[in-house]
């Protein structure tokens, strides 16, 4: 069987650690003294040298710095060093480092049993994944929650042990542990987005005038320019002029600053460097500028990349084994007409028992899929050369450390360890539209395909600048999991909906909803309000996907008549749109400790918890209303309008009920409380006698309302219209 290549990566042991930073910078800057000032690159380099040696007029000054270090009996000594010899000992030893510049031992001097622990419960995970995938699309969806929850307690126990370093009490205490675990994911996610942005929008992290500078002497000096030349002629690619490259400069920078005398220098340095120095620049590691610049050429690369074959390969069991996984799941959906709702497996074997019954596969899906697959990879074959030059160069993206503050184009979202990005531009360049037929969604695949392939290189320079060992070169990846049709965004963290139609190369048969976030799936707010929300989240995603525009006049009007209706629901004295909330046993609730080492003070503890609701209603309201049990029980949120002292005191004042006033008081004072608030009103109660009518006259109706209809505000800030302030002073009903 034939060994396949993967023009993305390059073969393992090529990958070094190369990190030597005043190395590189007495390079770096000969090579921009050399361009600038007309010199050759020797006496450029040897003048640079001079300079920062010591007594040199620019001499290098090792930064000073305090760093713990283990002795062999595992005690930390605090010790001062340079941060140069600091690194350069590092990397002599061959140790690992972390970006927090924590080091460690070598797995090959001494290997962490905490590291097999953890590899062996990543394969127990990817295990159950991907069984739980196959689940999911024959609908067994026993098997489904069964798997689910094994890859959930897999991945639980692994992320177990960062707690475990975290904590003090525990044999597992590593105090420097969480920080590199974090800042790794951070690192992986950074670089995923960083180059995501150049790779598919052309947007680079030109946050700062020197980033343009540094990064354009980098990307010159590290490009191997007969490869280069060679696919340029072979190509026909243009040739990027001085003007040209400062577009593609322009491009990025105006994001973040103008410096016009700064400009005119750049502009100078673009035409001091040769052409094909400026292609390097513009093309490497950039396919929206290869695109821009040589239309015809990636129009023909893409279609072809993502066409679908019509022609039945004789053994497509053969291709299925031998093929990359990725190559396999983007021919899945390439061909999803005959896929939709099958695993590659099933395919290979004709169908899949559904129920009892067998389910047969369309007819010929596994040859048409297979000699897609084919067609991927011998299309990577055939631009190759591109591919290598272009994407599998040592010039990473630049300004990575920063990138957490960039204006991004592509890069929707990320997580600590996740991204998530769009390809919709590059379907409007190809389609003139923006739509959801078999070429548009081919064409998306196939660019989050050639994205997330584009990344594998440049994690792996991350691992190999990080210490990896070979056989853990590859370790850590971001590999594409969903495919959303339809993504929308929030202006909240980790809260967005979406539609699926495709997970880890299994088509669905259906598109499958993803509603991420408290707020959009708010178990505390009224089930009727929240399907209210959920239609009308289903409802844009199905108008957008048929191509209709947002129905955005009747949406505000929708949720206009829900807050009256809300509104006139509750000052008539009903609880039926009130939120959910929970008073728990005093004991669920940590007791602080004191500076002197003593217990918090019993009444300073009840009445910081929820737990104090539990006596406001038991020693106030229980005499009138009714007693209620001990805790745990489920509560009604009621909002009041007394956020002052003065204005508890009126309302107080006022009461008919001059015992419960009284028990009020007592109340407040036992627990040092100024003025209400908010209360939490046992439910059980509530139900059963309805809310106590000295509450019913200081409800705070409006907040109330935006409590209860807090989905729509966020729905409504995706669609572009903000509302919701934190007085509270417009709500939809007063304007539709």
């Amino acid at each position: 069987m034939e060994q396949r290549i993967n023009p993305f990566v390059l073969p393992v042991k090529e990958y070094k650690r190369d990190i030597d930073v005043l190395k590189h910078y007495i390079d770096q800057a000969a090579v921009y003294l050399s361009t600038m000032e007309g010199v050759p690159y020797h006496e450029a380099f040897n003048w640079v040298r001079d300079q920062v040696k010591p007594g040199g007029k620019y001499a290098f000054k090792d930064p000073e710095i305090k760093y713990l270090e283990r002795n062999d009996h595992g005690d930390r000594n605090e010790k001062t060093g340079g941060l140069y010899w600091y690194l350069s000992t590092s990397i002599q030893e061959k140790d690992i480092i972390a970006p927090t510049f924590t080091t460690y031992y070598h797995p090959k001097k001494k290997k962490s049993l905490f590291a097999t622990y953890i590899a062996q419960g990543k394969k127990r995970r990817n295990k159950a994944k991907k069984e739980m995938y196959a689940a999911e699309m024959a609908e067994d969806w026993v098997k489904y929650a069964f798997k689910k929850g094994e890859q959930t307690n897999a991945k639980q126990k692994n992320n177990s042990l960062s707690g475990g370093h975290n904590s003090t009490s525990t044999p597992l205490w590593n105090k420097t542990a969480h920080s590199t675990l974090t800042s790794t994911c951070r690192s992986t996610s950074g670089y995923g987005n960083a180059n995501n942005e150049k790779f598919l929008a052309g947007n680079r992290h030109y946050w700062a005038p020197m980033i343009v500078t540094n990064n354009i002497t980098s990307i010159i000096r590290h490009t191997d320019y007969p490869a280069l030349e060679a696919v340029l002629t072979k190509y026909e690619m243009h040739l990027p002029t001085p003007e040209e490259m400062m577009q593609v400069i322009h491009y990025s920078t105006d994001h973040y600053w103008r410096n016009e005398p700064f400009f005119e220098r750049l502009l100078e340095y673009a035409r001091k460097l040769t052409p094909v120095q400026r292609a390097a620049f513009v093309y490497t590691g950039d396919m929206y500028h290869m695109r821009k610049f040589n239309d015809k050429l990636m129009r023909k690369f893409l279609e072809q990349y993502s066409f679908r074959m019509d022609v039945i390969h004789p053994d497509p069991a053969s291709v299925f084994g031998n093929c990359f996984e990725d190559q396999r799941n983007l021919a899945m959906q390439i061909c999803s007409h005959v896929s939709k709702g099958f695993t590659a497996a099933e395919l290979v074997k004709g169908g899949k028992e559904d129920k009892g019954e067998w389910v047969a596969a369309p007819e010929n899906a596994a040859g048409i899929v297979a000699s897609t697959i084919e067609n991927i990879y011998n299309t990577t074959i055939e631009y190759g050369d591109m591919i290598k030059t272009m994407f599998v160069s040592d010039n990473v993206p630049a300004s990575m450390a920063y990138f957490p503050e960039s204006i991004r184009h592509t890069a929707l979202m990320s997580d600590t360890d996740s991204t998530i990005f769009t390809a919709q531009e590059w379907v409007e360049w190809m389609f003139g539209r923006i739509g959801f037929s078999d070429p548009e969604n081919n064409l998306s695949s196939s660019m989050i395909n050639l994205a997330s392939a584009s990344i594998t290189h440049v994690l792996a320079k991350m691992s190999a600048n990080l210490g990896a060992d070979e056989d853990m070169m590859f370790m850590i990846a971001m590999k594409n999991e969903f495919k959303f049709d339809v993504f929308v965004p929030t202006q909240e963290a980790k809260h967005y909906f979406a539609y699926i139609s495709c997970s880890e190369g299994n088509v669905y048969k259906k598109m499958k909803e993803e509603i991420k976030g408290v707020h959009l799936k708010n178990s505390n707010v009224s089930k009727y309000i929240m399907g209210l929300a959920k239609d009308m989240m289903v409802g844009t995603m199905d108008r957008i996907m048929q191509g209709q525009l947002i129905d955005l006049k009747g949406s505000l009007k929708q949720v206009a008549d829900l807050e009256r209706m809300i509104h006139e629901s509750i000052t008539g004295g009903s609880h039926d749109f009130f939120r959910f909330g929970r008073v728990n046993g005093l004991d669920a609730y940590k007791r602080k400790e004191m500076e002197d080492g003593s217990q918090e003070p019993e009444l300073k503890y009840v009445g910081r918890t929820p737990y104090r609701f539990y006596t406001l209603w038991q020693d106030v309201f229980a005499p009138d209303y009714g007693d209620t049990p001990a805790p745990p029980y489920t509560c009604l949120k009621l909002s009041s309008d007394l956020d002052t002292p003065t204005k508890t005191r009126a309302w107080i004042e006022g009461m008919e009920n001059k015992a419960l006033a009284d028990r009020l008081r007592l109340w407040m004072t036992k627990y040092d409380k100024k003025y209400l608030g908010m209360v939490m009103l046992p439910e059980q109660i509530i139900q059963s006698h309805g809310i106590p009518k000295e509450l019913l006259k200081v409800v705070d109706v409006r907040n109330m309302i935006a409590d209860s209809t807090a989905v729509f505000y966020k729905i409504m800030e995706s669609f572009g219209i903000y509302m919701l302030d934190d007085k509270r002073t417009k709500l939809f009903l007063d304007y539709y």
